[in-house]
């Protein structure tokens, strides 16, 4: 029997009405890139972001092609963020007990976490500050490094300008926080720099770009590979491309 071929034919009205019944894949979560604010490493003046260490996250997402870019948010807002389960790149303090769940894409620079006052280095040795008033960023990485040394008498701040404040002022006689930060707030509000005076070291603090685990693989390795054309065009310092005892993280 001869069936016209106009008879196996379905209508395109009736077809794209069954294509519209079909389940549709799943779009990926779009990962987004965010740092906490510290200057002078990534801070926010003026409404226009700023530091050397934003300017070198910005780059290498303008190689990767991420129009989203990098954002700077406070350090609570940046702690919730980056404990979620989605994929999420961000720039964190490289820590042994973080090693293996994220996987880590670039050194960005050295951020040492000191304790610092307007006294003699001498009078703020860790066992001499553990029982005096600490001022410090709430929810940044000095305020978790001072919980682990045992400080207890911790006076958190939403912004490193405040802590120079306080320090400033005389209401509190230590704090926590990266030497350069230390300095560059005091600067911001007009103070001698040289009133400042690094103390102990409470935690060394290399600044790495990371990928959550939420992260796939050929996302990991867009980013790797941009991070490594930074690095062979001289964006990078040669003291932040060469310094770092870990090197970089190949894609899994």
């Amino acid at each position: 029997m001869n069936v016209s071929a106009r008879g196996h034919r379905m209508s395109r009205p009736l077809f794209a009405a069954c294509l519209a019944l079909l389940p549709l894949p799943a779009a990926a979560d779009p990962v987004r890139f965010i740092a906490g604010e510290q200057p002078p490493f990534a801070y926010t003046q003026d409404g226009i972001m700023r530091g050397e260490i934003a300017d070198l996250a910005r780059e290498v997402a303008r190689r990767v092609g991420d129009g989203s870019g990098l954002t700077l948010i406070p350090w609570p807002r940046f702690n919730r963020e980056a404990a979620s389960d989605g994929p999420l790149l961000f720039v964190t303090v490289r820590r042994p007990e973080r090693q293996a769940p994220l996987h880590w894409i670039g050194r960005l620079g050295q951020a040492d976490l000191v304790l610092v006052s307007e006294s003699a280095p001498a009078a703020i040795s860790l066992d001499q500050a553990r029982d005096q008033l600490v001022v410090v960023v709430t929810g940044s990485v000095a305020e978790q490094a001072l919980q682990e040394a045992g400080f207890r008498r911790i006076e958190p701040v939403q912004t490193e300008r405040r802590a120079a404040q306080l320090l400033s002022s005389g209401r509190v006689g230590i704090w926590a926080t990266a030497l350069e930060t230390a300095l560059s707030s005091y600067r911001a509000l007009g103070l001698s720099a040289d009133r400042l005076k690094p103390g102990a070291q409470i935690l060394p603090a290399e600044l790495w770009l990371a990928a959550t685990p939420a992260v796939d693989a050929a996302t990991v390795r867009r980013w790797s590979e941009a991070w490594n054309s930074m690095v062979v065009d001289g964006l990078v310092p040669a003291a932040v491309a060469t310094g770092d005892s870990h090197g970089g993280s190949a894609a899994p």
